[in-house]
């Protein structure tokens, strides 16, 4: 039988009292990190400010455009509709997930892979590449490798799984 996970935070500071947080993983990180934005505002100011991906969220959104299999995670949505680069970014999305699901050694693919997967040449490809790495979507790891930011993860969630859900128009 599985034991519920369960988290404690214990945290002093100077010239105040100890406080403990115990209990359901989620509520003690949520409760230790509101205590953390009363008692230090600035850091509330940063969390807002900074752009993280929630893994959970995105799997629930990208339902119906993504497929989990063995092997990694899949496109499924008909891409039809998208531009290469939006095709880039969505190939790029399956990747990441893969990886945060253990289906996929690692965020990145190549070039090649990419080309592949969007029915493009290199050629057309690389262009592409070059123009989202500019907008900070995506980054080159090494010699003609890339992987997806959180800018271009937000960009896939917000525009791209919309459209290819018939949410939105392109």
């Amino acid at each position: 039988m599985d034991k519920e996970k369960k988290l404690t935070i214990q945290l002093s500071l100077e010239g105040a009292n100890s406080v403990t947080f115990e209990g359901d993983v989620e509520e003690v990180s949520t409760a230790f990190l509101r205590f953390l934005s009363k008692v230090y505002p600035s850091l509330e100011l940063l969390r807002r400010l900074t752009f993280t991906v929630d893994v959970e969220n995105l799997l629930k959104s990208a339902e119906g455009v993504f497929a989990i299999f063995e092997n990694g995670v899949r496109v499924v949505a008909d891409r039809g509709k998208l531009s290469d680069k939006d095709a880039i970014l969505l190939q790029l999305t399956g990747r990441y997930l893969g990886e945060k699901l253990g289906k996929n050694p690692d965020s990145s693919l190549s070039t090649e892979e990419l080309s592949n997967a969007v029915g493009k040449s290199p050629k057309t490809i690389s262009p592409r590449l070059s123009e989202l790495t500019d907008k900070w979507h995506i980054e080159k790891v090494e010699k003609g490798r890339y992987r997806i930011l959180a800018a271009g993860i937000n960009f896939v969630t917000t525009n791209l799984i919309p459209v290819l859900k018939g949410e939105k128009k392109k």
